[in-house]
């Protein structure tokens, strides 16, 4: 199974929600977890009224009693239309729990996620990157999103030794939204490949944060289409392409993907989060294999 990253390096451009969205989109014969390891986290469990004591934190308690034997079940909770999640705490609440430290956590990610395919919401990066630098290295892509602005660009630019030392060519960029920018601006400043261009629906947002009805237009969505060719593009990485041995596979797999997934619309993505009800929804031939969305009724 695999393990992937995604975060940002300036403001909220989405990483959350769009975390939630690609799990959302997964494909139907492959089990995927959200985990909010964001060191800010909790937001899941503040907006669904879910539990902060199971997830992450329990889960990084029950591997530090024993490590080898840990599992995702006990620790998941459900969003409301079934997306599983390990929902994150806050800073304060693991200083509470019993001196689990973000250490703990992502030894613990890392252990589950080889019995399922787990995209890690990192939140905002804060270089040296300490609080996250195991899922870096151990993820099999990272993408991290930034907003298309000279000023987004330009932290990328100012981190892009660091994050290349800890992900290799197993980085791109996400950009959120449509702006001075554009994806070869962004490649040829940073060095770093854009990997996809992230729409703006408010409307779809709206009802993926549970403010607004109407499944079907989420399902319809830019959004929603945007978040699919990531899923698809993660979920096609070989196991053995995450194996320290055998790195170029990913990378060759990641390449090929990035021309359909940079064709997303773009357009700015709020800050909100995913769920619900489930709806098939059928991939053109030779895309691979059904995936399934979870949106809100």
């Amino acid at each position: 199974m695999s393990l992937f990253a995604l975060a940002s390096l300036k403001g909220a451009p989405g990483t959350t929600t769009l975390a939630c969205l690609v799990a959302a989109t997964w494909p139907l014969d492959r089990r995927v977890v959200v985990a909010e390891c964001d060191p800010w986290g909790g937001d899941l469990a503040a907006r669904f009224e879910l539990s902060t004591t199971r997830g992450c934190l329990s889960l990084a308690t029950a591997a530090r009693r024993d490590p080898d034997s840990v599992v995702a079940d006990p620790h998941v909770q459900r969003l409301p239309g079934g997306l599983e999640v390990l929902v994150g705490g806050s800073s304060s609440e693991m200083t509470l729990a019993q001196s689990v430290t973000r250490a703990n956590v992502n030894q613990a990610v890392v252990t589950i996620a080889r019995s399922l395919d787990l995209v890690a919401d990192l939140g905002r990066l804060a270089a040296p990157y300490e609080e996250c630098g195991q899922l870096l290295r151990e993820a099999q892509a990272v993408g991290v999103l930034i907003g298309p602005d000279e000023a987004s660009v330009a932290h990328v630019v100012d981190q892009r030794e660091l994050l290349i030392d800890l992900c290799g060519e197993r980085i791109s960029l996400m950009i959120v939204g449509r702006g001075a920018c554009r994806p070869r601006d962004v490649e040829s400043m940073t060095g770093i490949r854009v990997s996809a261009e992230i729409p703006n629906d408010p409307a779809a947002a709206a009802v993926a944060s549970g403010t607004s009805s109407g499944a079907r237009r989420l399902a319809r969505s830019v959004l929603v289409k945007s978040a699919r060719r990531i899923a698809d593009s993660f979920a096609s990485f070989d196991n053995s392409s995450s194996s320290r041995t055998d790195r170029k596979a990913g990378r060759d797999m990641q390449g090929s993907q990035s021309d359909r997934t940079s064709n997303a619309q773009r357009v700015d993505e709020p800050n909100v989060t995913s769920t619900t009800s489930r709806t098939n929804q059928a991939i053109p031939n030779g895309q691979g294999p059904p995936t399934t969305l979870k949106v809100l009724p």
